[in-house]
């Protein structure tokens, strides 16, 4: 199975800070903006905004973004890679799931299970584990709450 680098990067922009994590596909990031997170990182769940594709230099680049979009440093860098679990029925904030894809994530910070819930309205939710989680995750398709 071949691992794929991940980066996860705070972005500093004049409109409000969010995290853009970038996973590597071919030929660009497949990337999404994501609210910031408590730290330390346990379990989430949220919306998340998918953003166009970025240049796979974002996996080794902090400093300035250009067009005086803000600045960007990286919060946690890895490897991932996709796995497959058994089809989950479930309705969520009553709208269907369309897609969930699953990746597991090897960083500092991210460092499990991130499950990607794409609905038929087109909003797309994060379901974030950490490793001690990601057992329930994989038996339920439950995103364990942060409490």
């Amino acid at each position: 199975m071949m691992l794929r680098r991940f980066v996860v990067l705070l972005h500093e922009h004049p409109d409000g800070d969010h995290w853009d994590l970038m996973l590597e596909t071919e030929p660009a990031l497949t990337t999404w903006a994501v609210p910031p997170q408590p730290l330390p990182l346990h379990s989430f769940e949220c919306r998340v905004k998918k953003l166009p594709d970025h240049r796979r230099d974002y996996l080794d680049y902090e400093g300035p973004v250009s067009q005086n979009r803000g600045f960007v440093r990286r919060l946690d860098s890895g490897t991932y890679e996709i796995f497959e679990t058994p089809e989950i029925s479930e309705t969520f904030e009553k709208h269907e799931i369309e897609v969930t894809k699953n990746f597991r994530l090897h960083g500092k910070l991210f460092n499990g299970i991130l499950s990607v819930r794409q609905f038929n309205n087109d909003s797309v939710t994060f379901c974030f584990n950490n490793s001690q989680a990601s057992r329930a995750v994989l038996a339920t398709g439950a995103c364990p709450r942060n409490d």
